[in-house]
Parts: structure tokens; C-alpha cells; sequence
């Protein structure tokens, strides 16, 4: 299913959810219940199938909801699509027992949680009686306008979250989103950044899960929107979409195009320009090896004068050749893509825009950490693939079209076993994914010198992080840049020799 775009994409999907739901799903499941659940005399006698019929069509409508919201279940190598893991297991932190989320979307690590979405069964409501109740005898109005007047839900279900007694079950169901919020954040050190629960007829998110349910939140009322049926839930369609839209809720820009521009910066706010990739990383199995296959986007990242990041990406996908003689003519190929992108984006704009070197870039201690020079951005472990978002700044590609020392003896694993300083356990003759090598010993873009490559793998950590220089990587990750899905291109031939040899750590055996 395609990408929702915008909050008009999101209302057109979820009406044509509703009318499929009402039309299609909702008869079937009557007449299993009929079939299966009642006895003659119309007397139910089995709910648990009850029961499961509902869940069935539950699950159905929830499902395809919040695909519309860009949340998917199932995920393609060619999309971006975020973790949503259903029925996703989590200790308790209060009773140590094991619980099932109905819902869990996850950050592209699956580290952080960012979604808990709890499912009710359609029978349940909101504490509708209670509300009215409340509304009586604190405004003293009648019923008829009690049952209108609904504002009243947030700052009810604000008090029972407080200790409240609202009836029913919603007294249990706030205490489980607190064991769910609560012991996501002692698991991960987060706190999810939206939690839902609904039955498909009615909606409550709590867009500031913190203030809702841990201990020192205030439990503003304000923090809670209540949509109380679908006529609720389709009239605030942009209000769904704008809390709950996965690239909304991971606060991070979409990668546009040209098109977009306009609608996202204006001209007089960016003060510079960086060359960047968007890349996926391939193992493709063969008959006798798995081999790598690195298809590339070119991008052009704009940089406000606020210190924001706007990506914008040249359509076209481009691999990396396997054969070495076109590598030269590939380079040359996304070189030419690259500046023609940043030629209409500033045309577009009707400026010039400046580019940053990375080194620049890097030296910015309050805007890189925001923007780093590599970022996964996604792993799909079903396809063997890896996502990435590559800042390259002042060239076109990470690789360079023309490597700083063409006639280095190391690109060589003879020479460098001539030399006593070869990579164990021998030379890489073919392209390989164990270990990351794109290229052969022989060829330029290769290095085969052990002491680079034991550099290259060593570990960050709080202790060296000043002789390392400003990295991408996270405590015990390596030092090389793009050690994900390259630890043997030469350093000469790398976008990033310009940060990596500013470190007082990395030395090259050829300087």
C-alpha cells in the first residue's frame, strides 16, 4: 500500500476503511455469530466466539487504520516504513510479569518506543454515564445537553488517571497504559511519545504519554483528546493525522522533492547546502557467495538559518557497478545528477546557495548531533538490507572519483605482505559482504594495510571520544564512518578522510 502523503490522503483512506468495514466485514461477521454463537432460539451460548469474531474485525479495521497513518505491519525493501510489532511482549516493571501491547512502534534501531496503541472490544465505551453524570450535578444541565456537551472526557479521564473512580473497566485499562508507559521507559530509558486506545468507535490519545502516567506528571486534561465517535474521529482528521502520522510522531522531516520545496522552507532562511546519499545496502545471495549490492539516491540537504535540515532527493536510483572499469563512469554519473539537482533547487529558490564542507558540518557541536553524518534509517532483516542517509558535503558521493593516492602500495594485499603489515586472514578477492568490502585487493578504492584496518574497527568510547573528533557513532561503536557497509575502502578514496584525519587518534601509515 503507498505512502499517505497528507492529512486529505489519511481522510480519503480511513472513510474508504470505514465503508469497507461497514459493507464487507461487519455482514460477514454478523452471520458467523449468527451461525456459530447463537443456539436456535437466538440465546448465545458460546461468547468466546463472541469474542473472537470481534477481535477478528477489530484487528481488520485497526490494521488498515493505522497503515493510513504510515504505520505498517508488513514492510517492503523499497519503502520507508517504520516497526509497528503487534502483540509485542514487554515486563512489567511493577509485577515482573510478562504482557502482551497490543500495538508497538518502535524507532528504526528498536530501541526507542514511540507508539503504544491499545485495542478495547466494540462493546466497551467511554465512561459516557459517569461524564453525563459528572456534568449534571457539577453545571446542573439536563441530559439532553449533558450528552452534547462532551469537553468534559479529557479532564474525566484526567481524574482517573488521578485515582478516580470512572466504572467499569477504565480504572484498570489507565492502570495497564501506566505499567505499559512506565515499563517502556525503564526498558529503553524513553518514554513513548504517543499511546492510544480505542475501540474502533471511539478514539483517546494521550499525546504527552510523561505528563499522563509517570508519577510526576501534572495529568493535564489538555494532553488527552477524547474522539467519541466516527463522526468525531473523521470531522478531526487532521488532528489524528498530526499526532499520530509515523513521521510526525518520529518528529523528523520526510525526504521531498523539488516539487515540495516552496511548501516546506523559505528561500531566505537557508544559509547553506550539503551533497548527500540516500543508500541501501544489499546482501544478495548466489550459488557459491552472498555478494553486496549498493543502490544509491542523490540528495541535496539544505540547512536553515534556525539550524533545521531539509532533504531533498533526485529520483533517479543508481547501483554501484561490480564491474571495476565503470566505476569511474559511475561516479562521474552521480556527480552529474548531484550538481543538476542542486542547480534547480537553486533555481527554484532564485539563489545561490553555499555548500559546507563536512568538516564544517562536523565541527558544529549544536547542529550535528541532530544530523549526523550517517544515520541508519532503517533494517529490514527479511530482505538482508540496510538503510542510510549518507552526508557526503562538498562531493557528490562518499567514494572519490579520484582517490588522493591512486599509486599507494597498500591498495595491494602482496604489497602490504611484503611489507609485514598484510590484513589477516588474506587478500578479498571477490566483492564481499564478511567482511564489508565493495572492492578487491588490486583495486584503487581498496586498502588491505592492517594497521587502517584495525583503526578503522576500533572502538569510540567516553574515554577516547576528544582524540576521536566529532563521530557518528555511539559509545563502542567504530571509529570508520561508514564501517556499516564499507571497512575497507581507502581512506584517500573516502568523503570522510577530510573528519577522520582530524582526529588525534587516526594516523594513516601513508601520510
Amino acid at each position: 500500500m503507498s505512502r499517505v502523503l497528507n492529512a486529505k490522503d489519511f481522510l480519503i483512506r480511513i472513510r474508504k476503511i470505514k465503508s469497507d468495514y461497514e459493507t464487507l466485514f461487519r455482514g460477514r461477521i454478523d452471520k458467523l455469530r449468527a451461525k456459530y454463537a447463537e443456539n436456535p432460539t437466538g440465546q448465545k451460548i458460546l461468547p468466546l466466539i463472541d469474542m473472537s469474531l470481534e477481535a477478528h474485525l477489530r484487528e481488520y479495521f485497526v490494521n488498515a487504520f493505522l497503515e493510513a497513518l504510515n504505520w505498517r505491519l508488513n514492510k517492503k525493501p523499497e519503502e520507508d516504513l517504520p516497526e509497528l510489532i503487534p502483540e509485542a511482549l514487554i515486563r512489567s516493571s511493577s509485577g515482573g510479569t510478562v504482557k502482551y501491547l497490543d500495538y508497538l512502534g518502535l524507532d528504526a534501531d528498536l530501541i526507542s518506543p514511540l507508539f503504544i496503541v491499545e485495542t478495547k472490544r466494540l462493546i466497551y465505551d467511554l465512561p459516557i454515564q459517569k461524564a453525563m453524570e459528572q456534568k449534571r450535578l457539577i453545571y446542573d444541565v439536563p441530559l439532553k445537553e449533558a450528552m452534547e456537551q462532551k469537553e468534559l472526557f479529557p479532564a474525566l479521564i484526567a481524574r482517573g488517571l488521578e485515582g478516580d473512580n470512572l466504572g467499569g473497566y477504565w480504572n484498570k485499562w489507565l492502570a495497564t497504559l501506566r505499567d505499559y508507559v512506565t515499563s517502556a521507559k525503564e526498558r529503553s530509558g524513553k518514554v513513548p511519545r504517543r499511546v492510544v486506545i480505542t475501540n474502533t468507535n471511539w478514539l483517546v490519545i494521550f499525546i504527552d504519554p510523561a505528563d499522563s502516567f509517570l508519577t510526576e506528571g501534572s495529568k493535564n486534561p489538555e494532553n488527552i483528546l477524547v474522539y467519541e465517535d466516527w463522526e468525531s474521529i473523521e470531522a478531526n482528521y487532521t488532528d489524528l493525522y498530526r499526532y499520530l502520522e509515523h513521521q510526525l510522531v518520529l518528529n523528523e522531516k520526510a525526504i521531498i522533492t523539488i516539487g515540495e520545496l516552496l511548501f516546506h522552507i523559505d528561500p531566505g532562511h537557508i544559509a547553506s547546502a550539503m551533497h548527500g546519499l540516500r543508500l541501501l545496502y544489499i546482501e544478495v545471495p548466489g550459488h557459491y557467495a552472498i555478494s553486496p549490492v549498493i543502490k544509491i539516491v542523490p540528495l541535496v540537504i539544505l540547512r536553515s538559518s534556525f539550524g533545521s535540515f531539509l532533504l531533498i532527493e533526485q529520483t533517479i536510483e543508481k547501483e554501484i557497478p561490480h564491474e571495476y572499469e565503470k566505476i569511474v563512469c559511475h561516479l562521474e554519473n552521480i556527480e552529474l545528477l548531484s550538481k543538476n539537482l542542486l542547480k534547480d533547487i537553486n533555481t527554484r529558490l532564485g539563489i545561490i546557495i553555499p555548500l559546507m564542507s563536512l568538516s564544517v558540518h562536523y565541527h558544529d557541536e549544536d547542529i550535528f548531533p541532530g544530523l549526523p553524518g550517517i544515520r541508519e534509517i532503517q533494517y529490514m532483516g527479511d530482505f538482508h538490507a540496510t538503510k542510510f542517509i549518507v552526508l557526503t558535503g562538498e562531493s557528490p558521493h562518499y567514494i572519490l572519483k579520484e582517490p588522493k593516492l591512486p599509486d599507494c602500495p597498500y591498495h595491494s594485499w602482496a604489497n602490504c605482505r611484503s611489507d609485514d603489515c598484510a590484513s589477516n586472514p588474506g587478500p578479498i578477492e571477490n566483492r564481499s559482504t564478511e567482511p564489508r568490502s565493495f572492492f578487491k585487493s588490486g583495486e584503487n578504492y581498496h586498502c588491505a594495510h592492517a594497521a587502517v584496518l584495525s583503526a578503522k574497527a576500533s572502538q569510540i568510547y567516553p574515554e577516547n571520544r576528544n582524540r576521536c573528533g566529532s563521530r557518528s557513532g555511539k559509545d563502542f561503536d567504530a571509529f570508520c564512518e561508514i564501517y556499516q557497509f564499507e571497512q575497507y575502502l581507502c581512506c584517500k578514496a573516502c568523503a570522510f578522510e577530510e573528519v577522520c584525519s582530524e582526529a588525534e587518534a587516526f594516523i594513516l601509515p601513508c601520510n
